[in-house]
């Protein structure tokens, strides 16, 4: 939670992108969960988002602090609790949407009955609980046949790029027209081996196949000075026909393989080194066609430029890899 809230956080201060945009985009990758859970999930985040800022929670470099710095309760810490009480519904008791902020002082006693409130939130939890096993075993009963985004069989692709080939001649000497989408789809969790997972979309919007290079890369900040560095990239080649769109997965190391570099980096001191945090920053995606940049995607327009060839003050090739 305090990763997606941070996120959030993050895109609020620059003024890139709202919370419910974000959201969207983050779940619109989610090809795993059901629209309610989406739903649901979405909104619990922005709220605690929102209750975080009530409280002033995040400090000028838009990182999550567990201390109030606004109103009644000021100076006083705040925690994580359950909504709906893993004793009232164990299924739930696990759920990125049951989560909410509260000081602590304000923390539900043992025993203590639910508002009405939180009653009619346990309705919507069990409801999503219902559509989350119902999706599972969907899911599990149709068990397709890997395909790809056109519904070929790897055998069926390959005789169909054949096929394309002889009919567009010359098509891998043109320049092709790609389109590019690319967003965080997962964050550090046990589901994701605790590493960001990000999924990019490449479309050939051209009229014939063609043969690209795609190199995507994933970058991160230090926590005191807020240089940026690489923590992954990875290289695709890549044949597409007329239309065809390919979904890539790209994954970081674990979250926490990346403190000690950032910390030696940043020249932290033993105590900055308790408190410091590894912070995923964005992507940048660029795509080549024989050497030559034909699409470039970046999280925001600070990113963009690293991906701009003809820009000499930001170099991909200048910044340290920790990965």
């Amino acid at each position: 939670m305090i990763a997606l809230i941070e996120m959030i956080e993050e895109s609020d201060q620059s003024g890139s992108t709202n919370a419910e945009s974000l959201m969207n985009k983050a779940m619109f990758f989610r090809k795993d969960i059901g629209d309610y859970e989406k739903m649901v999930t979405s909104n619990a985040v922005i709220t605690t988002w929102e209750e975080a800022q009530h409280y002033g929670l995040f400090n000028e470099q838009g990182k999550f602090e567990e201390r109030i710095t606004k109103g009644r309760h000021r100076g006083d810490p705040v925690i994580f609790e359950l909504v709906i009480p893993a004793e009232r519904y164990a299924k739930g008791s696990n759920q990125l949407a049951n989560l909410r902020i509260v000081p602590l002082k304000e923390k539900r006693k043992e025993g203590e009955e639910m508002d009405q409130r939180d009653l009619a939130f346990g309705r919507q939890l069990v409801k999503m609980i219902d559509e989350k096993q119902s999706f599972g075993a969907m899911k599990k009963r149709e068990a397709p046949i890997a395909t790809n985004s056109l519904g070929e069989t790897k055998e069926q692709a390959k005789s169909s790029w054949e096929r394309s080939l002889k009919e567009s001649a010359g098509a891998l000497e043109r320049v092709p027209r790609i389109r590019i989408e690319s967003g965080i789809s997962g964050n550090p969790s046990k589901g994701t081996q605790y590493r960001w997972r990000l999924s990019t979309k490449i479309r050939n919007a051209s009229v014939h196949p063609t043969e690209i290079k795609v190199t995507v890369y994933m970058l991160g900040q230090t926590d005191k000075k807020g240089d940026y560095y690489l923590m992954a990239k990875k290289d695709y080649a890549l044949q597409l026909r007329q239309n065809e769109i390919r979904e890539l997965e790209t994954y970081t190391k674990s979250e926490r393989s990346y403190k000690d570099k950032a910390d030696y980096h940043d020249e932290l001191n033993k105590e900055e080194k308790r408190n410091s945090m590894v912070s995923y920053r964005g992507n940048i995606v660029i795509v080549r066609h024989k050497d030559k940049v034909v699409a470039i995607h970046g999280s925001d327009s600070r990113l963009l430029k690293y991906a701009e060839e003809e820009n000499k003050d930001y170099s991909l090739g200048g910044l340290p890899s920790f990965f």
